[in-house]
């Protein structure tokens, strides 16, 4: 499957919800990304990741599709206030929220199950999932996935 035409399609599914808030996402076009594994699984973590940033932004939240030799990097950033330090050792497991009350844009806490969704789904298809930045210029996560391979030649 494609990671960037799912991401395109989870982006076109989710700028409604973001302009409700008052965030607008961007899409870098990118070339074909292909990975092997679960369609409904990944376009759920690509929505996880968006999500978590929509809520956390303050005006936009940016979405790009990357290929290298071996891998798909999906990297999902926000201008939001960042990760607080105290969280980020367990950002990824379940129920780790920094929000415990409508933080202001109008979007109700949350039970911190997203970003758990999203690691294991990166598990299940041998991959990882990452905070790059937390600074108070927002946070940028990371989704690497192994790029898929056809008849032993990377596509």
């Amino acid at each position: 499957m494609d990671l960037t035409e799912v991401s395109h399609q989870v982006v076109a599914a989710s700028t409604s919800y973001a302009r409700d808030h008052g965030v607008r996402i961007v899409a870098s076009p990118g070339p074909a990304a292909p990975v092997l594994g679960s369609p409904s699984a990944l376009r759920r973590a690509l929505t996880a990741l968006i999500d978590n940033a929509v809520r956390h932004a303050r005006t936009t939240v940016t979405l790009d599709v990357t290929r290298t030799r071996d891998n798909v990097v999906v990297e999902v950033k926000d201008d939001g206030p960042g990760i607080p330090p105290e969280i980020e050792p367990r950002l990824f497991e379940r129920f780790a929220s920094a929000i415990t009350t409508d933080n202001g844009n109008g979007i109700p806490p949350r039970y911190g199950l997203g970003l758990a969704l999203v690691a294991d789904v990166a598990s299940r298809h041998h991959g990882t999932v990452t905070s790059v930045r937390a600074t108070q210029q927002g946070a940028i996560l990371r989704l690497t996935l192994p790029a898929a391979e056809i008849a032993g030649k990377q596509t």
